[in-house]
């Protein structure tokens, strides 16, 4: 049974979730493939190859691809997938079907930083299949830091590729290629020049993004969430949200004809909601631009654009549903929803509860936010209210980063500071943290790491 609105409702302090939470709530989020649904599609020949640690056909995702012929299935148990043959992962022309048994929650490719995961250059058609993993600690020193795709055009859905550096395409990079990516989540890529999320240049049509989420991406000149450029990108239902770039908070294109319908491009906190330069032709339609440190315009179009707040319901917990009050439900083609989750709680349910709420909670600011070095923290409690027991820093998957020590002011606040680092000591990357307060008195606060 589909839970009701208020069952739905997220509570004032939860810390985010991996990429979209479950189906429960939207049906377009991320979907955990099962091997039953896997063994339907494949056909009778093809060939279920096992990954696992223990147990399986393979021991690694590369050998498992490398053994596996065009029609087969590699399946994946759950677990994090790290080292050499784990990371690269090259399918050399074949159309096969790369899945997780459990959704990207359960399964784990850490790249360690020492290379992309996954590279496509083999002229891969969308027989080339990725499903149900997060893509984790890709690096390249240029191109595509979590997805590799040059000549070739595969399928990746139900994936996050999260905290990957790469000079252009942070999370995926696409050149002469048409990759489409479906409920997939690009979130805290670090882009050197453009791309933060993607990086389209030429080939086709150019990528398809479809009710995908790119969220807390960064690059420094082009492009936060995606930079397109002599290519024809079509982006449909997506949720572009508190990316930064200074060419294209959201989307930067030169020379590009992207096609951008049923979207968010809200709250970049540095540039524009998109930059169109050069002789390309943009067409956005039935969008929402909202919040952008440099500005909504949309390039100058207007097709049945709104132009307000998306109203989500909890951006300082990683959330983008939408309160049953947004302006961008029912506001689509053919009166769908804008964006990529939908309603998940009532009216004026959203964001950090304020001074004076019957809960007894905190009021947490933050300064300066976005920080390339320490941030401050601030904390005023009402009268009568517990002090905060504890204040921590977690990362957009909920992980604990850092706890701090809270300090008395005189006027009765409370304060702490987050020097930038992590739990080692070493400064944590550019991406999306979260200041909380727990205990009787609760809050959260986003918090935006450049460097």
């Amino acid at each position: 049974m589909k839970p009701s609105l208020i069952q739905q409702r997220k509570r004032p302090c939860a810390l985010p979730l991996q990429g979209p939470p479950g189906p429960e709530a939207r049906p377009r989020r991320l979907l955990a493939l099962t091997a039953a649904t896997l063994l339907t599609a494949s056909c009778a020949h093809a060939a279920t190859l096992h990954v696992a640690p223990v147990g399986g056909d393979h021991t690694t995702i590369q050998a498992a691809l490398s053994a596996a012929a065009t029609g087969d299935t590699v399946l994946v148990a759950p677990g994090v997938y790290a080292g050499a043959a784990n990371r690269g992962l090259d399918f050399a022309g074949k159309g096969i079907t790369l899945a997780s048994e459990s959704g990207p929650a359960a399964t784990t490719i850490d790249c360690e930083h020492l290379d992309r995961g996954l590279y496509f250059h083999t002229g891969e058609t969308d027989a080339a299949v990725v499903s149900g993993f997060t893509v984790t600690n890709g690096e390249s020193a240029e191109r595509g830091g979590g997805v590799c795709c040059e000549g070739a055009s595969p399928r990746i859905e139900n994936c996050v590729i999260s905290g990957c550096r790469a000079d252009e395409g942070a999370a995926v990079y696409a050149m002469d290629s048409s990759p489409a990516l479906t409920n997939c989540a690009l979130i805290a890529n670090a882009a050197v020049r453009g791309g933060g999320g993607i990086r389209i240049l030429r080939g086709g049509s150019g990528a398809h993004l479809t009710n995908c989420t790119l969220a807390g991406n960064t690059a420094a000149t082009y492009g936060g969430g995606v930079y397109c450029c002599y290519s024809a990108p079509v982006i449909t239902g997506c949720t572009i949200a508190s990316n930064a770039a200074s060419n294209g908070g959201a989307v930067y294109g030169y020379d590009a004809s992207p096609t951008i319908t049923n979207t968010i491009l809200a709250f970049s906190t540095t540039g524009a909601a998109v930059y169109c330069p050069g002789v390309g032709t943009f067409t956005i339609t039935h969008c929402c631009s909202f919040g952008n440190a440099g500005g909504d315009s949309l390039c100058g179009t207007r097709h049945d654009n709104v132009f307000a707040d998306p109203a989500f319901c909890d951006t300082t917990a990683g959330s983008f549903d939408l309160q049953d009050c947004s302006p961008c439900l029912g506001a689509g083609v053919g009166e769908t929803d804008i964006g990529a989750w939908g309603v998940g709680c009532l009216c004026s349910t959203s964001g950090v509860l304020e001074h004076g709420a019957e809960t007894g909670a905190v009021l947490l600011t933050a300064f300066p936010n976005p920080a390339r070095a320490a941030v401050g923290l601030v904390l005023e409690v009402p009268p009568g209210a517990r002090p905060p027991e504890t204040l921590t820093i977690h990362d957009l998957r909920g992980r604990l980063v850092r706890s701090l020590q809270v300090a008395r002011d005189p006027d009765g606040s409370w304060h702490a500071t987050w020097d930038g680092a992590g739990p080692g000591g070493g400064r944590v990357p550019s991406g999306v943290y979260f200041a909380r307060a727990g205990g009787a008195a609760c809050a959260v606060r986003k918090l935006v790491v450049l460097r």
